[in-house]
This record gives structure tokens, sequence and C-alpha cells, in this order.
């Protein structure tokens, strides 16, 4: 049945798997958007969630003629709940034939019905029974989802509800839509970001960050949020909301601050969506494993980010993508069929004039491989690849000629005997192959790569708990770096020095940051300015006032305050039931002024903008709050206002002890972050407001 059908959309689902389903759910469409159509930019694929549904009428005929064999007379060997290797095989034979059914009767000629009408699609193949990466390839732009809270050891950083229900977003699981993307030569890849970031009302914007560099660092160059919801301008705050948090919405007490979030997505994007991505390693990903080991009960078996537990941690393809990456190689994942689709111009292993160029090939252990697949590599391998398997395949999959077929494998694995990796030590063979990772990756610092003609681009993060200020080694030498602050829109180039021919670059990335760093023969007008402290600090004592500006359920009086506290700490009634903003301001003295200084805040409850002798300084929404004021300082008397968003919580706390009706959805099945009815009436008062201390640090 339908999922949380909106009106009159309740009812049975289609049947993907059946190619004649699919005319009648787009004639619908068709129907509705009349000739000629609405000017969509891109139709929108949730991830595949069709619980139960294994089977169609056309499945046997599949089945017979993509396995090569009758599954009739076996039905009740398959539905016997034994956990036998002929079960198992014939299990992995159907869950296969499901998964290329799902993708040549629905994925295919979806994407082919959107194009055909002018637009372009986006899907989410996780979920889905097929192969992840097959399906996601065939779209115009693959999108993943962030679900859930990953944690980073980042000083500072709030997050204060996750729910052990889900597992946390996972690096390498979204990876299967960049790397379909690459390889298939796809310029955008999507996420659907922030999806239960935390309990509603209780998610900061600072939080968003470290969850958007992980997609960033995945591959990710499109971010969409998990739901910006439509409410009616008569709903009452805070008007309709989504049933999964993070709420996007302008009822938001963050929103006046959003943009902060928002131009940080839209400079990155415009970097990351420039050139093409760059790769060094394509690493195989085994299927017929995944298929024949997973899901031992059931028939059918989706791949969704629920169960990575199940079908991807305790692989030894996710501990050798992690292995690799973690060392400073960019790993990209390729399936079989489009391992058939490898060319080597010039020793390369390349998809095509859009799709990305890998140095080498690597084979993880595995027990199940085709006959076909072995024979692609010999043939890449005559041609000149690099191929480096970390163990041989120890069986062929399926069940339908199975000694025939093991006969060819042993005949043929001998062919790549020599490709083998001594004791499985990929990162040994990748080195004797002159193939040597990004040296940053031994600093603790994460990259991706870029290349747009002779620049090269690299998005660098600091998610490790210690500030980096040195060095940073290159594989490459080049005459000009050009560092870009995504967070600001400054840019200015880097110091550089050379060693053993090769470039080094200081750069300065506090925990929780990142940079964009271009590299090449172009220079900035300008050279960065780095941050060196002095030793130099002004403690902003006070007296602060506190003025409350937008937000309810009604606005505090203002205060005057000889220190600075959170306005939840005043004994103030309104103010512990306050959620919007308020502005904390406050004058001090300068005798001389240095050549500039950081605005350090401290604790923000949670984000803050801030105005300098009346002239906006920035927007500081993320750890750590940190903002360069030199510009807007003088000698003499100065003021500053800080205005500080906190979040929805104490209102909608207010509202269910108050028994305010609140909730006025279509069957939304609002629930909270563990599905459980939502109540926030036993929730305790969410400091807010300014923290600090609040300090000017000289820097020169």
């Amino acid at each position: 049945m339908v999922k949380r059908a909106a009106p009159g959309g309740a009812g049975l689902v289609m049947d993907h798997l059946n190619k004649e389903s699919f005319p009648v759910y787009t004639a619908r469409f068709e129907e509705a958007f009349g000739t000629p159509g609405p000017s969509i930019r891109s139709f929108f694929n949730d991830s595949y969630e069709v619980y139960g549904a294994n089977f169609t009428p056309t499945l046997f005929d599949a089945f017979e003629r993509n396995r090569g064999y009758d599954l009739k007379p076996y039905l009740p060997t398959l539905l016997s709940g034994d956990s036998s290797a002929t079960v198992r095989r014939l299990k992995a034979d159907y869950r296969q034939t499901m998964g290329e059914m799902l993708l040549a009767n629905f994925s295919e000629p979806w994407k082919n019905w959107i194009n055909n009408h002018g637009a372009l699609s986006r899907n989410q193949a996780h979920g889905s029974p097929a192969n992840l990466l097959d399906v996601y390839a065939a779209t115009d732009i693959p999108e993943c989802e962030t679900f859930g809270y990953s944690g980073f050891d980042i000083p500072g950083a709030k997050n204060y509800t996750h729910s052990s229900r889900h597992l946390p977003p996972d690096l390498y699981m979204l990876k299967f839509a960049s790397s379909a993307a690459h390889v298939a030569g796809k310029p955008l890849v999507s996420s659907e970001t922030f999806t239960w970031l935390g309990e509603h009302f209780k998610t900061p914007l600072s939080q968003t960050k470290p969850e958007l560099d992980q997609a960033f660092l995945a591959g990710v160059n499109h971010v969409f949020f998990h739901g910006t919801t439509y409410s009616p301008a008569e709903a009452q705050w805070p008007g309709w909301l989504f049933y999964a948090s993070t709420n996007f919405a302008p009822s938001n007490s963050w929103w006046a601050h959003i943009d902060g979030l928002t131009g940080y997505i839209n400079r990155s994007q415009s970097v990351l969506q420039t050139g093409q991505a760059d790769g060094d390693v394509l690493l195989y990903f085994p299927y017929d494993d995944a298929a024949y080991f997973s899901g031992k009960k059931s028939l059918e078996y989706l791949f969704t980010v629920h169960n990575i537990d199940e079908w991807l941690h305790p692989t030894n393809f996710y501990a050798t993508a992690k292995r690799l990456t973690e060392k400073g190689y960019l790993v990209d994942y390729i399936s079989e069929s489009w391992l058939e689709k490898l060319a080597v111009p010039n020793g390369q292993l390349s998809t095509g004039p859009n799709g990305t160029s890998y140095k080498a090939l690597v084979i993880p252990k595995m027990t199940f491989m085709s006959t076909k697949a072995l024979k692609t590599l010999l043939k890449l391998k005559k041609q000149g690849a690099t191929i480096i398997l970390q163990g041989l395949p120890e069986d062929v999959p399926g069940l339908h000629n199975l000694e025939q077929r093991r006969a060819i494998l042993d005949s043929l694995v001998i062919g790549l005997a020599t490709s083998t990796s001594p004791a499985g030590n990929v990162q040994a063979s990748l080195t004797a192959a002159t193939i040597q990772p990004e040296r940053l990756a031994a600093l603790g610092l994460k990259f991706v790569r870029r290349v747009d003609g002779n620049n090269t681009y690299y998005f660098i993060v600091n998610q490790r708990p210690e500030a980096f200020d040195g060095w940073v080694p290159f594989n490459k030498a080049f005459k000009q770096a050009v560092i870009l602050d995504a967070m600001t829109g400054r840019a200015g180039n880097a110091e550089t020095k050379t060693e053993n021919g090769l470039t080094q670059v200081r750069m300065q990335i506090k925990s929780g940051e990142s940079l964009f760093l271009k590299v090449g023969n172009e220079t900035s007008a300008t050279d960065w300015s780095y941050a060196n402290e002095t030793g130099g600090t002004v403690v902003l004592n006070g007296p602060w006032t506190l003025d409350f500006k937008a937000g309810g359920p009604s606005l505090p009086g203002n205060k005057t305050m000889d220190k600075l506290q959170p306005w939840t700490a005043l004994g103030d009634s309104l103010a512990d039931q306050f959620s919007g903003t308020a502005t904390y301001a406050t004058h001090f003295i300068l005798v001389s002024k240095k050549d500039d200084y950081l605005l350090q805040l401290g604790d923000v409850r949670e984000s803050a903008k801030v105005w300098v002798n009346g002239l906006y300084a920035g927007n500081s929404w993320a750890v750590p709050h940190e903002l360069r004021i030199g510009d807007y300082l003088k000698e003499g008397d100065n003021t500053i206002e800080i205005e500080v968003a906190n979040l929805m919580a104490n209102r909608i706390r207010y509202m269910d002890r108050a028994g305010i009706e609140w909730r006025k959805y279509h069957e939304i099945n609002f629930v909270n972050i563990d599905y459980q009815a939502f109540d926030a009436s036993d929730w305790e008062v969410q400091p807010s407001g300014l923290i600090g201390p609040v300090k000017l640090v000289e820097i020169e």
C-alpha cells in the first residue's frame, strides 16, 4: 500500500517489476500535464520502499531467460526456509532477477520518459533489490541520503538528540551514488540531506555542517534539504511540518540565519560542480556475494541505508574502501555491467569521455565472481590495465550449470594469479605500481579532488579534534595555490614551498572547518591572510543589553546584564518559553588597533549574526564560532551587536505543557525521532542565547 498517501493517493503501489505497469503509471501524468507539459527541471523518485513486493506474473519467464533454467520445479526448495547452499544460490538468483527487472522495467523507462518530456531524472536507488550502482547509473542525477546523525569529534559541536533506531550516515554508503555518477559520466550527484539529523525542534544549524561536509567528501555536489514543507498562510506557528526532522521551514527560529548555510552550500557547489571528479582507484562491488550472504530468511532483499550492517559493513569490499580512502586514495566503485564498458587508453581505466579516469582496478577478496566478469578482467589486463586482486574468487554464483562454470573459473583464475596482492595487501601493490596516495591524509585531513583543464581543486576538511596549522604536502608540483573559503567567500594566494620536486602549501584549518584549494597556474588578486595569534586578548565582560527581536509565544522585556549569560538563566518564564532571535549588545574601548582581530563567540545557543559599529560583520552558524572583524573596528569606543537565534524547542515545550493544539495536519503521522508519539511536555528548558565567553583575539 502507498505509505503516508496524499489526498487521493491511497491504494496499492505500482508493480515496478512488470513492464506493463509503467505506461499505466505515466498515463496519469500525461493526463494531468496535458500538451505541452509544464516546464519541470527534474522529476524525483524517492528511495525504493516497496516492502514485500517479491513477485510479478512475468518473473518466471524473466528468471528462465536471465538465469538459464526454470525456477518452478525449485519452488518447494526455495520456499522451504532451509539455509542450505542450494537455497541460498536460488535466492541469490531470484534477487538478481528482481533487480534486473526493476532496472529494465522501471528505472530505465522512467528516465527515458522524463527525458522525452525535456526534463532530468533524479533517483534514489537505495532500498532496491538490484545492484545499486546500476540503478544509480540509470538516472541523470543519482541521489544518496544522509539519514541520521554521524557523530564527529569536533570540540563544541552540538548534538542534543539522536536515535539508535537507525545506523548513522556512512561515507562509503553515500559513495554508491557518486561512484555511479563518476563512472557513468553524470555531472551532478545529489543528496537528500539531514533526514532525522536530530529530534524535531532540537537540531541546530551548526549540526548540519559536519554532516554536509561528509556528503561533499562522498562526492555530493547538489544538495537538497530533506524537506521544506508548504504551509498555508492561515496556519499558525509552527505551521505544517514534515513528519521527519530536520525542519527546514520559515517558522524555524533559526530561519533568519539560514543564509549562512545556504551561502556555504552555494559557494561550495560552485566549485564541486566545476570540471570532473578526479579518481585514483576503481573498486569492484561484489553484488553476487551480497545477494548470497544477506537476508538469509527473506526471499527478496532490499539494499537500504538501514541494513548496511548486514550487506556492507562485514565485507572485504567495505574494509578495502575504508582503508584506501583513509590512506589518501580517491576510490569509486564499479559494477560488473560497467566493468564491461571499461577501456584502457594510455594505461588508464576509462568509461568514456565524460567518465572519470582511474589508475588501477582493485578486486576485493570475495567468494563469487561470474566467468563473464573474469573474462573481462583478463581482457583489461591484456590491454595494459593495472589490476590488483586482494585474493582470487573461490566460486561462481548461481545454480545453473554449476560444475561446468566452476571448471571455467578454475581455468580463468590462473591468468590472474600474478595480479594477486601478497597477503592481500592492496596498498603495497598500488605502491609497487607507483600509484601513490595523497600525503595530506596522513595529517588526518579529509579531501576530494576535481580537475578542470589545467586547474585542480581540493576540498579539504578537518574533522579531527585538533586544529591544523602547518604545511600540507601534495603529490604534484604546481606554480600557484589559491585558498578559497566557502564560509565567507574570502580567497587569496597561499604560501607554498617545494621539497623533493613536490609542492607543499601552508594551511590553517581549525576543527570543524573546511577550505578549498585551487592549484595550477592562476593566481588571485590578493594573498591569503593567515591568522597568526599574537597573544593579545580582550574579553568583552559587559555590561550587556539584551533586546528580544522576533519570535514567540510573546516577546520578553528587554534586559540589562552585568555579565554575559543565556536568556534562559534570567529567571524569566517568558524568556524560558521564547523561541526566536534576540540581540546582545555591548561596547568596548580599543586604545590602539592591531592588524586584525578574531571575534570568538564561545558557546552560542545556537547561531549568531554580528554587527560591529553598525556594520554587518558576518554570520556565525557553525563551529568554531569565530569571525574576523578587524576591518570593522576602530581605535576608541566600539559597539558590537550579536543577534542570536535559538531552537524551536522551548516554545514547543510550552505549547505541549499548556495543552495548545498545534498538530493541524492531514494524516502526517507526526512522530518523534524514535517513531513514537511526539510529546515535548517533559523536555527541560533548552539553554538559549549567548553563553560565551566573547573574546577579541589579536592576529597578524
